[in-house]
């Protein structure tokens, strides 16, 4: 790491492609792909369940154009896909055909845990946060996937492998966009490409768009232009939504007749709030907001990029407080503040070792 510290951008890259390879080595080491690609239904949690929505998209929906439709096969039948996210199983149905439905369906439900080191990763460097801060982000989203405390709050493998591999997906394409967003507007380039990943966000869960959402606020902050920055940031709104329009219409025109699950599940004696296997990426970020406060502060630490992984970290715990008043569960979204929290870490980690690398070459 140190070589590559004082080397040139081809052996930084290089450094960075060993270290998601070694990242992705270590992901199929615990989803093995003798078993992903074994032809059998996945069993756990609530992921078998899911199986029969991406046959019937895939044979019936999909031919029809459409991506929701009446299914008889469950509850007396149901609206399938109006309050779900379609996402996962468009992939799987594209899939299909190349492997198989039940090897589409377990690629379909594991994908999201190998693309989010790869996201986080995008995200940083389309930050442009120096080397090793994007590596260091990488491994930073794997240490959240191996978090087992909260196995079905979201976003973690364990997570994933009850049922929640549409938040996995979620999570991911948010952290990807706030990346995005905040390299397109520093460029000055139009609203589009964030747009995107916006809309693909809320295609792939709820909860990640409303976070992405709230982050996305931060960019208010210190944009010295903020009623500007504003009308930037609706025009990403606006383009978003009428991109994902075909799946959110008909969910919004359904949701009076959904029934409303707003349990608050977390408490001042809840555990997994903060969990072990992420305090030492905590620790990190919390050192560096002692360091912004302090006399001695950096200058490299007031960062912009950081403030937004920040204020990530701190619209996750705010939605989750508000979980239950907007009417949905609060559990679903501490994952959110817990990875920006940790992200942060790793980022602040990265511009630090960073730049004892310049001093050494001083």
């Amino acid at each position: 790491m140190h070589l590559a510290l004082q080397a040139g951008p081809a052996r930084r890259r290089f450094a960075d492609a060993l270290g998601l390879a070694f990242i992705l080595a270590v992901l199929l080491d615990l989803l093995s792909p003798s078993l992903l690609f074994l032809p059998t239904i996945t069993a756990g949690g609530d992921t078998p369940c899911h199986y029969p929505t991406a046959v019937w998209l895939k044979d019936q929906l999909l031919p029809q154009l459409r991506l929701h439709g009446w299914y008889p096969g469950t509850y007396l039948g149901q609206p399938l896909l109006l309050t779900y996210f379609p996402l996962p199983f468009v992939l799987m149905a594209a899939l299909a055909p190349l492997t198989g439905m039940p090897v589409a369906f377990k690629l379909g439900t594991a994908l999201g845990v190998f693309l989010l080191p790869l996201f986080a990763y995008l995200a940083l460097r389309r930050m442009r946060l120096p080397f090793p801060a994007p590596l260091l982000g990488s491994a930073a989203a794997l240490v959240f996937l191996y978090v087992e405390k909260n196995p079905i709050w979201g976003g973690t493998v364990a997570s994933t492998l009850t049922g929640e591999f549409a938040y996995t997906y979620g999570i991911g394409l948010a952290t990807l966009f706030l990346g995005e967003l905040l390299r397109a507007r520093e460029d000055g380039r139009g609203p589009w490409l964030p747009a995107v990943l916006l809309a693909l966000t809320g295609c792939a869960h709820g909860y990640a768009v409303l976070w992405a959402g709230l982050t996305a606020s931060g960019l208010l902050l210190w944009d010295r232009r903020p009623l500007r920055a504003l009308g930037w940031l609706a025009a990403v709104a606006a383009l978003a939504f009428a991109l994902a329009a075909p799946f959110l219409l008909p969910l919004l025109v359904a949701w009076g007749w959904t029934t409303p699950y707003d349990d608050a599940w977390i408490d001042i004696t809840t555990r997994g709030l903060l969990p072990a296997l992420l305090w030492p990426l905590f620790a990190c970020a919390a050192a560096g907001f002692a360091l912004v406060v302090s006399p001695w502060r950096p200058a490299w630490l007031l960062d912009r990029r950081l403030l937004l992984l920040a204020w990530g970290a701190v619209a996750g715990a705010a939605l989750t407080c508000a979980g239950p008043g907007l009417g949905v569960i609060d559990v679903r979204f501490a994952p959110f503040a817990q990875l920006a929290l940790a992200l942060c870490g790793a980022s602040v980690l990265g511009l630090a070792v960073g730049q004892a690398a310049l001093v050494d070459l001083v």
